[in-house]
């Protein structure tokens, strides 16, 4: 019983350790959350918004479809859109909800490849 008390108990702190050293993600949303929506500039093409330290919403505005995908490079994490052109000229808020780990310093948004500025970065 002590055997497997300990097992449970090992297996529990590795899990919790791993979460504390999870690697970046990116996902793609529907929609910003509402808390997030309240802080965008429908005039700024490319925007960031920091909620709590923990994620960053990226908002993208292009009448482009657009998928992204990381690249960690030491402290330094490059966020790769690929911006396609699709039919019609609505543009579009692409959304996507970014997670960090505890050693990124720097983030770069690269779009088609090519190092773009963030027009607005506020927090929430």
């Amino acid at each position: 019983m002590k055997k497997l008390l300990a097992i449970v108990l090992i297996s529990w702190l590795l899990s919790a350790c791993n979460l504390f050293n999870a690697s970046p993600s990116i996902e793609k949303l529907e929609k910003a959350p509402e808390n997030v929506q309240e802080l965008l500039d429908p005039a700024a093409p490319l925007q960031s918004v920091n909620e709590d330290g923990e994620m960053t919403y990226i908002i993208y505005q292009t009448t482009d479809e657009v998928t992204a995908s990381l690249e960690k490079h030491g402290d330094k994490l490059n966020v790769k859109l690929k911006s396609v052109p699709k039919d019609g000229d609505e543009i579009k808020k692409q959304v996507f909800k970014l997670k960090v780990d505890k050693d990124t310093e720097m983030i770069d948004i690269l779009i088609n490849g090519k190092s773009t500025p963030i027009s607005i970065i506020t927090g929430s």
